[in-house]
């Protein structure tokens, strides 16, 4: 996901929005914007859903938000972290496969030799014996 800071925090605005939370500034609690629990997680549902991500267990505790600016930045290094991650990880990958397929082509190559020599061998083996016999 390639996304900036302010859409992040434009997404957040939506999730709101879609609940019916209007906040007044970007520096409020969100704790002060909601009334239950039930709001609490029905809201975090809303954002991973606009966001197309999912909450880290950290953010799941409601004092834990911050404000719109705060959630917005932790979000925004949470999915650059995870983008890093997953390049990491592609790349990490992409060499272990490299890797393999050099093995598995130095095998194959082995053995290869190691026919053409078994036959030489022997073809070499029948025309000794086709002259001296």
């Amino acid at each position: 996901m390639n996304i900036d800071v302010n859409e992040i925090k434009l997404k957040i605005h939506l999730a709101f929005a879609n609940k019916g939370i209007f906040p007044d500034d970007d520096d409020m609690l969100i704790s002060d914007l909601i009334i239950d629990s039930f709001a609490f997680i029905t809201l975090i549902i809303e954002i991973e859903s606009v966001l197309d991500i999912e909450f880290p267990d950290e953010l799941l505790v409601i004092n834990s938000l911050g404000t719109i600016n705060t959630l917005s930045a932790y979000l925004f290094e949470h999915l650059n972290n995870s983008i890093s991650g997953d390049i990491k990880q592609s790349i990490e990958d992409d060499i272990k496969q490299s890797i393999e397929d050099d093995i598995k082509q130095s095998i194959e190559d082995d053995i290869k030799q190691s026919i053409e020599d078994d036959i030489k061998q022997s073809i070499e083996g029948d025309i000794k014996k086709s002259i001296s016999g």
